[in-house]
């Protein structure tokens, strides 16, 4: 179930494959947030004194974003989305 964020608006859970700059891969669940119909994935949120804000998204495309069914979600701990494409980290890491 999403939450309701107060400047971003609802805020889901993603399940993703994740690749750092080292092309380390891992599976991890994020929060999905969509800007102007954008589904954008939350790696970073920065702590401001009005509230979190996202600081670093990525842009997903949208033909590879799916909705989870109730059971799916449960065995997914929650997860409402699955995108079946690999997503890069636009963080340096030196």
């Amino acid at each position: 179930m999403a939450i309701v964020h107060p400047t971003v608006g609802p805020v889901s859970r993603v399940r993703h494959t994740f690749v750092r700059a080292d092309r380390t891969v891992s599976h991890q669940i994020s929060d999905l947030i969509f800007v102007e119909g954008v589904p954008k994935i939350v790696v970073e949120w920065l702590e401001t004194p009005q509230g979190d804000v996202p600081l670093v998204t990525i842009s997903l495309d949208g033909r590879h974003l799916h909705r989870l069914g109730s059971l799916e979600a449960e065995r997914f701990l929650e997860t409402e989305y699955l995108y079946e494409l690999e997503v890069v980290d636009p963080r340096r890491y030196d």
